[in-house]
């Protein structure tokens, strides 16, 4: 894989896209080196994978992808220090003073990274349409190419909608950051409309058939673009929308879901099954931790998979509870003794007070021989087929499509062993809990939980009471120092007294 270099050679071409302080550093630039730099197809893949790699910058970033999506879950009972049990808690308004910039918490309110893929992104869409045609393998290899960005555009705004709501709105390319004016928030609907227009954008553009072989599920498709479709008409509770855009992705995407008894694969390696995930191999980074302290497998392994022997259990511990009455798990059962393959596959001491996950288990060394370096080479799965699957069975259970509904949900649970839906749960809360199984510890609970709320208004968050749920708590306040360097930019709503 070529992704570190090419990332390396395209930030030094586009200096604009270094900038480390906010998203609209007014910093100048080598405009010569821009007009050079974009004149073929090759060095429009690079700007491609430089865009992937910020992504997974962004991501990667104090665990950032799992951080937002699972931490304030159901999932967790302990998240430990750092800011993470603050965060599970949703106490996200603690005022921090300018020597904290190493905190998680002021990492996790700033979007500065995901604003460096935007930047990015705009310059890819503006500078490849003037790139003559001839220069790529055909026209529709061009259209392949401007589609891909117009879903990393579509995509990252979608991502930091869910986290923000109300978001700066940036779609050209900033020619000259130096007098760029500063930008205040858009309304999240209209944020919403974008996404939608860039993501129609990227469909119309990609082909079902552009395929990139065994780095197809790491690259932005046809099929990752209706995933995030689908997902964005489910945040904004279209599910009739949610219903037609899947259904187009099941009939036409080519995937399938892998046997149960190699459930555990798709966490290794991409397979049928997996639709868009996140680069993140040990060739991928750019540095290594001593021990890997913010990496995945450090928060939810333990000896001997993570590199300390003293670590006897992981640094975010599943709130036992909830973990034993989702699986139908006992105090004592072993994972062999459960019908259900996901539990025998990618779980372990499931019936003790310490149980963990193992979807994140391929772990080493860079420096075996001083055991150094401790990384994790999985990807990140953003979306994959099962998941897919359970959001069109959502869509129409609250459309009131039982039958549909249920049959998704029975290939879901017969795939990992376990009997048909017997009714004896109402079918959209069945629904949500299989999602909550299927995707456990997969960057999907929080959000899910956020709908479950919207279309089931007696659900409970345990640290978001009703009133804050209306007033939207759920979206995150932006970093104080963000408005600082931007005095057009509002704090988020629900905490603009609280921060």
């Amino acid at each position: 894989m070529k992704i570190r270099k090419k990332y390396i050679y395209i930030v030094v071409a586009l200096i604009l896209f270094t900038s480390c302080e906010d998203f609209l550093e007014k910093e100048p630039f080598h405009q010569p080196v821009q007009q050079n730099f974009w004149q073929t197809s090759e060095d429009v893949e690079s700007g491609l994978n430089g865009a992937y790699a910020l992504l997974r910058v962004a991501f990667n970033d104090k665990v950032a992808y799992y951080t937002y999506g699972d931490v304030p879950s159901d999932q967790f009972s302990y998240t430990g220090y750092e800011d993470y049990d603050n965060i599970r808690m949703y106490n996200l308004g603690e005022r921090l003073n300018e020597n904290s910039s190493y905190r998680t918490m002021v990492h996790m309110r700033d979007w500065t990274n995901f604003y460096k893929v935007i930047n990015h992104v705009n310059t890819i869409i503006a500078k490849t349409q003037e790139i003559s045609v001839n220069e790529f393998d055909s026209e529709q290899d061009k259209n392949n190419k401007i589609g891909e960005a117009y879903f990393l555009r579509g995509f990252t705004y979608f991502y930091m909608t869910r986290i923000w709501g109300d978001l700066p709105l940036l779609t050209e390319y900033i020619r000259d950051p130096v007098n760029q004016p500063y930008v205040a928030r858009s309304p999240k609907e209209e944020i919403w409309d974008q996404i939608n227009s860039d993501l129609t954008m990227a469909s119309d553009l990609l082909t079902w058939g552009y395929n990139r072989g065994v780095n197809n599920a790491i690259r932005g498709s046809k099929g990752a673009t209706l995933a995030t479709l689908a997902h964005l008409h489910a945040w904004q509770g279209n599910y009739d929308q949610v219903a037609n855009v899947t259904q187009t992705l099941l009939e036409n995407g080519g995937y399938a879901l892998i046997p149960g008894n190699q459930y555990e694969t798709m966490f290794d390696n991409p397979t049928t099954e997996n639709i868009f995930e996140i680069s993140s191999q040990l060739e991928d980074e750019e540095e290594f931790q001593e021990d890997g302290e913010f990496t995945i497998g450090r928060k939810l392994l333990k000896f001997p998979y993570t590199v300390r022997e003293f670590q006897v259990e992981p640094e975010w511990r599943f709130d036992v509870n909830r973990f034993r009455t989702l699986f139908n798990v006992q105090d004592g059962e072993t994972n062999d003794s459960i019908p259900d393959l996901r539990l025998q596959q990618v779980f372990e001491d499931i019936g003790s007070f310490m149980p963990i996950t193992t979807k994140y288990d391929n772990t080493g060394f860079e420096f075996p021989d001083e055991t150094r370096g401790f990384y994790v080479d999985n990807n990140i799965i953003i979306f994959r087929l099962a998941g897919i699957m359970l959001l069109r069975a959502e869509a129409l259970a609250a459309m009131g499509q039982t039958s549909g509904s249920i049959e998704l949900l029975d290939q879901v649970r017969a795939r990992v062993g376990l009997e048909p839906y017997n009714g004896e749960q109402e079918l959209f809360t069945a629904v949500m809990e299989e999602r909550a199984r299927e995707l456990w510890a997969e960057g999907h609970r929080f959000y899910d939980m956020i709908r479950m709320k919207r279309e089931v208004p007696t659900f409970q968050f345990s640290f978001i009471n009703d009133d804050d749920f209306q007033a939207e708590k759920y979206y995150w306040p932006i970093e104080p120092l963000l408005r600082t360097n931007d005095p057009e930019l509002e704090q988020t709503e629900f905490w603009r007294s609280r921060i």
